[in-house]
């Protein structure tokens, strides 16, 4: 399943839905929170402001407040 959405996503970057799908699949994105983060951001870059993955950003500083640092630079 994540091969067939990962290829799809190649093909439409920009389809916010594919990467959301993407962010419960693909385990790096899964065991590494600074790359769920800048994964979500390149989706806003794009033009994405969907709710759902703010609150994906939301949850995923909150449990790891670190990653903000790690991946946008912040602090």
């Amino acid at each position: 399943m994540e091969e067939q959405v990962s290829s799809l996503f190649l093909q439409n970057p920009e389809n916010w839905k594919l990467q959301w799908f993407l962010l419960y699949l693909q385990e790096n994105l899964m065991v590494h929170p600074a790359e769920k983060l800048e994964a979500i951001l390149q989706q806003y870059v794009r033009g994405c402001r969907s709710r759902i993955m703010y609150l994906e950003a939301y949850h995923t500083i909150e449990k790891s407040p670190p990653a903000l640092e790690k991946s946008w630079g912040i602090f």
